[in-house]
């Protein structure tokens, strides 16, 4: 296992780690050649092959690599799914925009003091204000829609009840926008009105108050080969047809692989990359949870597993394994310690 060591901010695309040191310089992989002089803590960006770094403290653009010529005068939140969301303005009068990259401008399409902007989908732009989901269309700065979180209260079986809230959204997939919630619930709304299409959730109570479907677990992730929903929890697997809103398949996987996954206590940080989920073990109650594997949903086995603590390491304070997800690309799975420092190894095929 290879560790690379002084790193205050890192990300990976494609096989290859970009990490910043300590005296805030950006490098790759091994880290032999210099890309960069920025801010020791710094956000690293991928966008169409460029590199964005944006301080971690103000979301300023610091700069761009290998392309140099970007700038931009606003603030950056985030950059994903090749959209810029960002924002302008103070506490008090904040605004909320969407942008895009075109060649070497950065393009606003979008910019709103109404909502803080959540997601982007064809031509839809979510956000979120008074505990209200709000829909506008981009085009026309119509608002389409709004959901109250109000409508849906959590209760823990006791008098008090507690407003529910968006915890991910996971995006539109055929024409419903899918997303779950603090209090474990799982819904889909018709994007073009809000209406609720159909209410998943763990908890069995919520039965009693038109939830028609039990869930095992919230960390949902698309695949994008089918457009389908797929969910590693603590001990099952589901997948969820978005066409028909359908559990298609839910097994207890330490059952079905009783040699592989069913020699885990419990598993963490489970991630859906391609045809495998990644995840963070533990093998004996208290044991620590010092392995990571890869579980092949298809097959239903583990196919690969290490251990990256020994027993002995762990009990005398060895604790390199943060529950963060591990990372799996071109063979090679990446790991963070607690100090969010990346180790990584490669995959060797049985």
């Amino acid at each position: 296992m290879n560790s690379l060591k002084s790193i205050t901010s890192f990300t990976f695309n494609k096989g290859n780690i970009y990490w910043i040191n300590d005296k805030g310089y950006l490098f790759k992989n091994n880290g032999k050649e210099v890309l960069f002089k920025t801010e020791s803590f710094a956000n690293i960006y991928l966008l169409n092959n460029i590199i964005f770094l944006v301080s971690e403290t103000n979301g300023e653009l610091i700069g761009t690599y290998p392309n140099n010529k970007i700038n931009y005068s606003k603030k950056i939140r985030a950059i994903k799914d090749n959209y810029i969301y960002v924002y302008d303005g103070n506490f008090l009068n904040k605004s909320y925009g969407v942008a895009l990259l075109k060649e070497d401008k950065i393009e606003e399409i979008y910019f709103t003091n109404k909502i803080q902007i959540l997601s982007i989908s064809e031509d839809f732009i979510l956000g979120i204000k008074n505990n209200e989901l709000k829909c506008f269309n981009i085009n026309s700065n119509l608002n389409l829609w709004n959901f109250c979180f109000s409508s849906i209260l959590y209760s823990d079986n006791k008098q008090e009840y507690e407003i529910d809230s968006i915890e991910k959204i996971l995006g539109i997939i055929n024409s419903a926008l899918w997303f779950y919630t603090k209090y474990g619930r799982l819904l889909c709304l018709n994007s073009k009105t809000g209406n609720i299409i159909h209410k998943f959730s763990t908890q069995e109570n919520d039965l009693n108050f038109g939830y028609e479907t039990t869930i095992k677990g919230t960390s949902f992730f698309v695949n994008n080969s089918d457009n389908n929903l797929y969910c590693m929890s603590a001990n099952h697997f589901q997948k969820i047809n978005t066409k028909t809103y359908k559990i298609e398949e839910s097994f207890n996987f330490r059952e079905v692989d009783f040699s592989g996954m069913g020699t885990y206590k419990n598993i963490y940080s489970s991630l859906l990359q391609g045809n495998y989920f990644t995840f963070l073990g533990e093998k004996l109650h208290g044991d620590g949870v010092r392995y990571i594997g890869l579980y092949d949903y298809s097959s239903r086995k583990l196919i690969w597993e290490y251990e990256l603590i020994s027993k002995e390491d762990f009990i005398n304070g060895n604790k390199l394994i943060s529950p963060e997800p591990v990372y799996f690309s071109n063979e090679k799975l990446f790991v963070k310690d607690f100090k969010k420092q990346p180790s990584y190894l490669k995959k060797r095929r049985n």
